[in-house]
């Protein structure tokens, strides 16, 4: 069993083809990865199928409701 995806399993799980934009997309799926200097990333098998892949969760870009909150309280 191959150790990283192979460029049809990383093109399946991104939906892109070109290197970075799967490096995007891992990105915004909080995947871990690795960037080989040709620019391919790589994913480990392992982490992936065991759900061990996420480094965090990406922050959403939201407004920040405190003062609105705050100014419709009495």
């Amino acid at each position: 069993m191959a150790m990283f995806l192979n460029p049809e399993q990383m093109i399946e799980l991104t939906g892109r083809e070109r290197y970075g934009a799967q490096v995007r997309a891992l990105r915004s799926m909080g995947i871990d990865h690795l960037i080989r200097p040709d620019g391919r990333p790589l994913v480990l098998f392992e982490k992936l199928v065991s759900g061990q892949h996420h480094r965090h969760r990406p922050k959403k870009n939201e407004p920040n409701w405190s003062h609105v909150n705050a100014a419709s309280k009495p």
